[in-house]
């Protein structure tokens, strides 16, 4: 399966009942906002770990990849993909709303993300 913005995705766990789901590069200023509250939140704050750094010169680096797992629009998850090498990628700082965990979206995002890998050219 290719990736495409905006694609639709199955595969939650029973329980959830999504309507529709797509993963998002970071683009705007909100996303950027959504990008670093739902990261700093589950990585940092829920870990009780301070000095979380929204200005982070590698989220901003050409070769990486921040991305955005939404839900009817609204942001859930997170994750961002680095290339690594002409043909590899790493994904990093993996997220999903606290209230929303254990549901099948860090499943959904991480398929999702290795379709997006495939679609920039990483196996």
């Amino acid at each position: 399966m290719r990736w495409r913005r905006g694609r639709s995705c199955r595969g939650f766990e029973e329980g959830f009942m999504p309507s529709r789901i797509r993963l998002k590069r970071v683009e705007s200023d909100g996303d950027w906002a959504a990008y670093h509250r739902i990261r700093k939140r589950v990585l940092w704050e829920n870990r009780g770990l301070d000095g979380y750094d929204e200005q982070h010169p590698n989220d901003r680096l050409t070769s990486n990849h921040p991305l955005l797992l939404m839900h009817d629009g609204k942001p859930v998850g997170t994750a961002r993909l680095d290339v690594a090498g002409p043909r590899l990628g790493v994904v990093r700082l993996v997220a999903i709303k606290p209230n929303l965990q254990r549901r099948g979206l860090g499943r959904i995002l991480m398929q999702e993300v290795e379709s997006y890998a495939r679609h920039v050219g990483l196996e």
